[in-house]
C-alpha cells in the first residue's frame, strides 16, 4: 500500500512539474531587481574593512544575539561600505534565515530573510568587481558576467548561490528552473576559484543541485554523489554535506538505508570538532533529527 502512495504522489509530482515547465515557457517564474546600479564611490578600502567587529559572531545561533550582529553590521554598511561587511551581511541574514525562521517554520520571515542575503550578496560582487558591474549594466545574464568575479568575491558568490537556490526553491518549480543557470554558473566559478572554500563548499553545493535537477532539469545523480563524497572527504567536520546529501540525493535514490546511516551519523556527532562551524553544524544536527522523524514519508 505504501508503494502505491509514492507511485501517486511522485506522479503528481511529475505532472505537476510538466505543468510548471508550460507556464515557464510563458514567462513565469519570480524575479528579483539586482543592486547592479550601486554607487561604488562611498566604498571603503580594504584596510577600513578589515575593522568590522566580529564580536557576537561567534554566538549567531542565539537568535537575538545574531539579530544585534546584523543591526550593528546594517549599520557599517550604510556609513562604510565595503566588500567584506557585505559578503558578511549576506552570510548572517542566510544563518537567520536557515539556521532560525527555517528550523520553526516561520516560513515568510524565512524567505525575506534569504531575500535579504541574496541583495547583499549581490552588493558584495559588484563591490568586488567593476567588470561585473559593467557586464550586468549593459545588459549581460549573471551566467555570463559571473567569470569576472576574482578570488575576492568568494564569499559574495558562495552566499549568492546559496541564498538563490532557497529563495526559488520558496517560490516554486518555475522560478528554480528559471534561475537554475545563473545558480549552476555561480557554483562553477566557486570550483574553479577555489573548490576547498567555506570547507569544500562548492562540491556541497553541486552535489545538492545535481540531485535536484536530476531528471526533467537535466542534472545527474551520479554527479550529485561524486560531488557529495568530495564534500564529506575533504572536510568531514562539516556535517551539513551529509544532511544535504541524505535529504537530496538518497531520497532521489530512494535509498533508505544510506538516509538513515548519514543522519544518524550527523545526530551522534560533536558539534564542535571544528569550532569556526560550531554555530551550523548544531543547526545541521537539528535538521537531522527532523529528518529522521519524516523518515516514513519520505520512502
Amino acid at each position: 500500500m505504501k508503494n502505491v502512495r509514492r507511485f501517486w504522489k511522485r506522479s503528481r509530482t511529475l505532472n505537476l512539474g510538466l505543468v510548471s515547465l508550460v507556464a515557464l515557457s510563458l514567462g513565469c517564474g519570480a524575479s528579483r531587481q539586482g543592486a547592479y546600479n550601486m554607487d561604488r564611490s562611498t566604498l571603503g578600502s580594504a584596510t577600513e574593512s578589515a575593522a568590522l567587529d566580529m564580536s557576537g559572531w561567534d554566538a549567531r545561533d542565539d537568535y537575538e544575539t545574531l539579530k544585534n550582529v546584523i543591526a550593528k553590521w546594517e549599520t557599517t554598511a550604510a556609513t562604510a561600505p565595503s566588500v567584506e561587511v557585505f559578503g558578511k551581511l549576506a552570510r548572517a541574514h542566510y544563518f537567520l534565515a536557515d539556521g532560525h525562521y527555517g528550523l520553526r517554520g516561520e516560513d515568510e520571515k524565512r524567505d525575506a530573510h534569504y531575500d535579504a542575503a541574496l541583495g547583499f550578496a549581490e552588493k558584495a560582487m559588484v563591490s568586488a568587481s567593476p567588470e561585473y558591474q559593467k557586464a550586468r549594466q549593459k545588459g549581460d545574464n549573471h551566467e555570463t558576467a559571473v567569470a569576472f568575479v576574482g578570488a575576492e568575491g568568494l564569499e559574495a558568490l558562495y552566499w549568492y548561490a546559496s541564498s538563490l537556490g532557497k529563495w526559488a526553491a520558496s517560490k516554486g518549480f518555475a522560478t528554480r528552473l528559471k534561475h537554475k543557470d545563473a545558480i549552476k554558473a555561480t557554483m562553477d566559478r566557486i570550483h574553479t576559484l577555489d573548490k576547498s572554500f567555506f570547507h569544500y563548499g562548492s562540491s556541497r553545493l553541486l552535489g545538492s543541485f545535481e540531485a535536484k535537477t536530476a531528471g526533467l532539469a537535466g542534472g545527474s545523480l551520479e554527479k550529485s554523489g561524486e560531488h557529495f563524497q568530495a564534500a564529506v572527504e575533504n572536510a568531514p567536520y562539516y556535517i551539513g554535506s551529509k544532511v544535504l546529501w541524505a535529504d537530496y540525493l538518497a531520497t532521489k535514490q530512494n535509498d533508505k538505508e544510506l538516509f538513515l546511516r548519514l543522519l544518524n551519523e550527523v545526530v551522534s556527532s560533536d558539534p564542535n570538532t571544528n569550532p569556526e562551524v560550531a554555530p551550523e553544524n548544531k543547526v545541521e544536527i537539528a535538521k537531522a533529527k527532523k529528518l529522521l522523524s519524516e523518515v516514513d514519508e519520505r520512502f
